[in-house]
């Protein structure tokens, strides 16, 4: 370069000398596939023991005899759901560590699932067959085998089910409910299943204030049994009480006592509370409820103590306001509007008002609405309207009132049998010609 304007530093005498770099180590799971890649062939069965295809590349070995492992259809579905190599495809694998990663990650999926199903001292035995001596890219005859040995099933031994037995009366039926008995297979998913159902079982016989907290299982390998503790508290029996509204002017105890199932002595039950935070929702009135159980009576001497419910709410949208402006060759121009106050007249009394002003109609109509009336879908409606209407053909001014009181379904609560009465009063100046 003749011409360096500009540029300070010294030109350097002699090339640059680099560091030599230091060879990255081998990786590991690259050996281990390698490693495990003693056959080219992958054998059809092993000695004593049924083959079974789950995915492109995945094949799992069983037992022959279906005794050791009842479960082993089950199992392969739940396998293949989770598996890794089938979510993220074996056969797309860009080199054989990526492949061994993701079969490795399998093995331990599948050990997992036998402690699942009580096998704990279950052995999976993992191989990649199908590759040349070298070779770092899988083939489509490259297969992951897992050859999967359950060995004994463990078996549950004590249970212990905390305060349970202070039931008294109740205990065979809540015991009963729970199902898990010592010696039955040790399948933890039962173990989930059997809180579930216990949990049920009491809160819905009254048991308000119950706790069946996660259970603490403890393996004895030499036993190959499982100790099963369920701390469980159910907190004594207790009959409903009242209800109490955070908010009575918007919906008073009063109206939510209406459209409850129970009344107050009725024994409590989860449902039943679940049961009337739904019919709220089914108002359109509510955004939240909250329905908490206090105690207003201890229990004694054997008999329900009771407890009162406290309702919170937040409210939801209650007003609409809706329009139409429209005109046709044949009626003119139309201006249509509406309001309404989904709760005006408070508990759940709707008021609707609207109004029509067209070239060849007018209307003012008034709605008054109370859903849940004295009841849990009963409705008694109100309506009152006058219009003039005029057509070629005719003129009509007409008063209406109608009263109506019914009993419907909904998506919610629907029933096999509805009902209606009511009463109309129409007032009409009918007329020919304009």
């Amino acid at each position: 370069m003749t011409n360096n304007a500009g540029i300070t530093l010294p030109w350097p005498d002699k090339a640059l000398e680099l560091p030599q770099l230091a060879s990255l180590p081998p990786d590991p799971d690259l050996a281990q596939a390698r490693a495990a890649t003693a056959a080219v062939e992958l054998p059809q069965a092993v000695a004593g023991g049924d083959v079974e295809q789950v995915g492109s590349r995945i094949v799992l070995a069983f037992p022959t005899d279906l005794a050791q492992f009842p479960e082993r259809t089950e199992f392969t579905a739940r396998f293949r759901e989770l598996s890794q190599l089938v979510s993220l495809g074996g056969s797309n694998a860009t080199n054989i560590a990526q492949l061994a990663v993701r079969a490795n990650t399998d093995r331990d999926l599948l050990e997992r699932l036998l402690r699942i199903y009580g096998y704990y001292d279950a052995t999976v035995t993992q191989s990649i067959a199908g590759l040349d001596p070298g070779q770092d890219q899988p083939s489509k005859d490259t297969k992951v085998r897992f050859d999967v040995q359950p060995g004994a099933r463990y078996r549950f031994g004590a249970i212990d089910l905390g305060a349970l037995p202070a039931t008294g009366p109740d205990y065979p039926m809540l015991r009963s409910a729970f199902g898990i008995q010592s010696g039955d297979p040790l399948y933890s998913d039962h173990i989930v299943t059997a809180r579930g159902k216990l949990d049920i079982a009491l809160a819905e016989n009254g048991y308000a204030f119950e706790k069946v907290p996660d259970a603490d299982l403890l393996v004895d390998h030499r036993r190959e049994q499982g100790d099963l503790t369920v701390p469980v508290t159910p907190g004594g029996k207790y009959d409903f009480g009242t209800i109490v509204s955070e908010m009575p002017r918007f919906l008073s105890a009063r109206h939510l006592q209406e459209i409850a199932r129970f009344k107050p002595g009725d024994l409590y039950k989860r449902s039943d509370v679940d049961d009337l935070r739904k019919a709220m929702y089914a108002t359109g009135l509510v955004a939240s409820v909250t329905a908490t159980p206090i105690e207003s009576r201890p229990p004694s001497d054997g008999t329900p103590g009771a407890v009162t419910l406290d309702i919170g709410m937040t409210k939801a949208k209650l007003r609409t306001i809706a329009g139409l402006v429209g005109y046709d060759s044949g009626d003119g121009f139309r201006l249509e509007g509406s309001w309404e106050h989904r709760n005006f007249f408070p508990p759940e009394g709707m008021l609707r008002l609207r109004a029509v002003a067209g070239t060849k109609e007018q209307l003012v109509g008034v709605t008054v609405r109370k859903n849940n009336f004295h009841g849990r879908d009963r409705v008694l409606t109100f309506d009152l309207y006058a219009d003039t209407v005029q057509r070629t053909a005719y003129t009509a001014r007409t008063l209406s009132f109608t009263a109506t009181f019914e009993k419907l379904t909904t998506l919610i609560f629907q029933k096999p049998w509805t009902w209606g009465v009511g009463v109309e009063l129409v007032a009409t100046d009918e007329a020919e010609g304009v």
